[in-house]
């Protein structure tokens, strides 16, 4: 199954200052749980809280807690290649740093291309 590009949300921020996505997905996880694999794009970097979080459009920086709710909604592949890759600098520290996300709650060794080198 492929899935459409999906982005941050503000409304995912918890009174202690946290973030929990897994509402985001709450309503199309039981459809991914049914593929047999499902594919997806991460439209927004994760430059980490330094940067400051927002889902203004054409800046978007997601929290690194986004990448635990991709793995909760069943999503076995995804991608970070769009036009907001480079919406926090050229030099792709924030698309590596989301792969960094990605590839710590996975449940596999993900693989992602050297993009400082490929940049």
């Amino acid at each position: 199954m492929s899935g459409g590009r999906f982005s941050f949300a503000e409304t995912a921020r918890r009174a202690d200052g946290s973030y929990n996505f897994d509402g985001v997905f709450q309503k199309v996880r039981p459809m991914l749980g049914e593929a047999d694999y499902v594919v997806s794009n991460l439209e927004a970097p994760m430059a980490g809280e330094e940067a400051k979080y927002t889902d203004c459009f054409y800046v978007f920086n997601t929290p690194d807690a986004y990448a635990e709710a991709i793995k909760n909604a069943g999503i076995d592949l995804i991608s970070t290649v769009n036009n907001h890759t480079l919406d926090r600098g050229a030099d792709g520290g924030a698309v590596q740093r989301a792969c960094e996300s990605i590839r710590r709650v996975s449940q596999e060794d993900a693989q992602f291309p050297d993009f400082h080198k490929d940049l």
